[in-house]
């Protein structure tokens, strides 16, 4: 072991980068990986994974651990949306997708990944990754929704916003009908309210259930700051090893309060159906407030 730590040291990050990128030929990728030198000369410190739904603080907590860890937001994010796709559809199987996120995983060799899709596989990464780690982001209903909106009415057609678009649809589309009160989202192409608060419950509430207390960590979003040693006990890494300058990376520049265009009582009695039980629990200052729902 003391000859691969030497070499280790000789082997600079970035050719190991070069390496290991995957290769894109036409539309399809060939992901190879030097893992079984990687694995060896740069072992695992730990090995984490954070979710949350888009605009819960996923790219901060990437932020924090860069500096000092190996760790990256979203990586891979078209191929491995395009293999989330296929995985839900049907056209490749569980078996298949295991491989798959077995070769990521060694292709990537990541202490920290922060990425919302995780989600669509946490049962795999719960039974493959049995030493890992998860914490979990939930923010408010209200100020991720505005948030989220915001998100998706200022990020610009490309083509990898299309490959967005294809997970959106999966995670929101749920073919509810827009009703009176929810016009303006029709006319801007914006998804239902219960398209996106069905969401926002299933999500939390399916991570909440699938993996145990002692392997998860729940984080409020707004809190993410105050919880930065508490991350570091978790994971039982040395504390100060995070860089606390990235606790609130991926602000919205424009804010806008989209959901004040519609009628309250109609987004109250939405907030009421689908969020309640997770708000009393994780935000009751707001729950008792009716979510934060601004009255003018």
């Amino acid at each position: 072991m003391r000859i691969l730590e030497k070499l280790a040291k000789k082997v600079p990050d970035r050719v190991i980068r070069l390496l290991k990128k995957p290769l894109m030929i036409g539309t399809h990728h060939l992901m190879f990986s030097i893992s079984p030198v990687r694995t060896r000369l740069q072992p695992r410190k730990f090995q984490a994974f954070c979710l949350g739904l888009p605009r819960t603080g996923t790219v901060s907590i990437a932020g924090l651990f860069q500096a000092r860890y190996r760790a990256k937001h979203e990586p891979e994010d078209i191929y491995t949306t395009e293999k989330i796709i296929d995985y839900i559809k049907g056209y490749i199987n569980e078996r298949e997708m295991i491989s798959f996120l077995k070769k990521r995983d060694k292709c990537l060799w990541l202490d920290v990944e922060s990425s919302h899709f995780l989600y669509f596989f946490i049962d795999i990464l719960l039974n493959e990754f049995e030493d890992a780690k998860f914490i979990l982001l939930i923010r408010d209903c209200y100020s991720w929704l505005n948030s989220y909106i915001n998100h998706q009415l200022g990020r610009p057609l490309s083509i990898k916003s299309t490959f967005w678009k294809k997970l959106r649809d999966i995670y929101f589309d749920n073919k509810f009908e827009y009703s009176e009160k929810e016009q303006i989202l029709s006319k801007y192409g914006l998804y239902t309210i219960d398209g996106y608060l069905s969401r926002w419950k299933t999500y939390n509430e399916e991570i909440l259930s699938l993996i145990p207390k002692g392997r998860l960590m729940i984080i409020r979003t707004f809190e993410i700051d105050r919880n930065i040693e508490n991350i570091e006990k978790f994971l039982d890494i040395p504390i100060n090893s995070l860089d606390r300058s990235k606790s609130h990376l991926n602000e919205c520049l424009k804010k806008n309060d989209f959901l004040s265009k519609i009628d309250k009582i109609f987004l109250k009695k939405k907030f009421d159906f689908y969020c309640k039980g997770l708000m009393k629990t994780y935000y009751p200052e707001l729950f008792k407030i009716d979510y934060g729902i601004r009255k003018d």
